[in-house]
């Protein structure tokens, strides 16, 4: 695994379980949008597909605050 992916990774972990279910919609349907195309790939080449939706959104990606802009301020916690 590559850095950059390590750093991917851990930011989603981060991620309070609403946001997961966004950035795991955006994902979805970009997978679904790859596998409706005219010449989509066939369910053997998905693994491929997933590879190269690597990296893919570039800039349009939104930040950790961009997701969590929406969101309002949590409470303070119980201390342990």
């Amino acid at each position: 695994m590559t850095i950059a992916s390590e750093e991917i990774l851990d930011q989603f972990d981060r991620l309070r379980d609403p946001e997961k279910f966004e950035v795991a919609a955006a994902i979805l349907k970009r997978l679904t949008a790859a596998f409706n195309q005219p010449n989509s790939a066939s369910l053997q080449e998905w693994k491929q597909v997933v590879f190269h939706l690597a990296g893919s959104w570039g800039e349009e990606f939104p930040s950790l605050d961009q997701i969590r802009e929406d969101r309002g301020q949590d409470l303070p916690r119980e201390m342990m």
